[in-house]
């Protein structure tokens, strides 16, 4: 009689490969558009998530401690995959593709949203661009916030699945941006109100040819379709729903993010719906992992 032992593959390993997928798609993305990174850069990027890595193995084989070895161990996966994937955006834009900013806006009129409109609405009211501004620079901190609470209240299976779905969706969105760019709403619609000027130009250098090598203060946010800050967002109330006060705190700050994320961070309507459904379209694949099976073994 033979017994067949089957266990899903973990979540965390789906992170981990989420995250070598994301250097393998880099260094394609590099030999693909001629471009090279300053050693400057490259050390600094990648210094704090291989620190987490290091501090994970020891955590995990030397001294074993699972809530810190859990807790390093997303923590460099995030910093990794996100600083890939932030490197890879920035040497799509030399990929030469046309700019689909027109679909953008073309798909923002068809649902009847004015895009312009809002923008220029938020200009007006100071306090609540403030307020906009300030729920729009805390996504990447309160990714980090979440993954960390889940660690400590080790709810490490749904901190792995965030993990995931924020180096598999921040992967996806920089390889898309080879074959999608747009140089965001602002420049499009021509306003005046653009809090980031540097976007545009950062944008322009490398879509000119000018420059081939992404130095450290080219490292701005260039992605538009689909929003990596409403996929964040969706992260972050994935994470924190079944812990009460957080996970009401969470949707209003998450609803403060994607009204931010068009008023302030330059995005068309049409990309956060695409960033929300990128990021349930990881959960789905994180959480439809192929189950692995052991060898057989033989009973008397």
């Amino acid at each position: 009689m033979s017994v067949v032992i089957q266990e899903r593959v973990s979540a965390s390993r789906a992170a981990w490969g989420a995250c070598l997928m994301s250097f393998l798609a880099l260094l394609g993305m590099l030999w693909w558009t001629r471009t090279r990174i300053e050693l400057s850069v490259a050390v600094s990027v990648f210094l704090p998530g291989t620190a987490f890595a290091l501090l994970h193995a020891a955590y995990t084989w030397v001294r074993p401690v699972p809530k810190i070895s859990a807790l390093t161990g997303a923590l460099a996966v995030l910093f990794l995959s996100s600083f890939a994937s932030v490197l890879m955006a920035v040497a799509s834009l030399r990929s030469g593709a046309p700019l689909i900013d027109p679909l953008l806006a073309g798909a923002d009129a068809a649902l009847g949203l004015d895009t312009q409109a809002l923008v220029l609405a938020t200009a007006e009211w100071p306090r609540l661009g403030r307020l906009l501004r300030g729920a729009y620079l805390m996504t990447v901190p309160a990714v980090l916030l979440a993954i960390g609470i889940l660690a400590i209240v080790e709810q490490t299976d749904r901190m792995w699945e965030a993990t995931f779905a924020f180096a598999a969706s921040a992967a996806f969105c920089s390889f898309s941006m080879s074959f999608l760019p747009a140089v965001a709403a602002f420049a499009y619609y021509g306003t005046d109100v653009d809090p980031r000027p540097a976007y545009e130009a950062v944008i322009a250098l490398y879509r000119s040819g000018a420059v081939d090598t992404i130095q450290l203060s080219h490292l701005a946010g260039v992605g538009t379709f689909p929003s990596f800050h409403a996929t964040m967002a969706a992260i972050v109330i994935f994470g924190l729903r079944r812990i009460p006060v957080l996970s009401v705190l969470s949707w209003i700050w998450g609803g403060l993010v994607l009204i931010a994320t068009v008023s302030f961070g330059g995005h068309y309507a049409i990309d956060l719906p695409a960033g929300v459904a990128l990021f349930a379209l990881s959960v789905c694949l994180v959480r439809a992992r192929p189950i692995r099976s052991a060898a057989p073994q033989s009973a008397a």
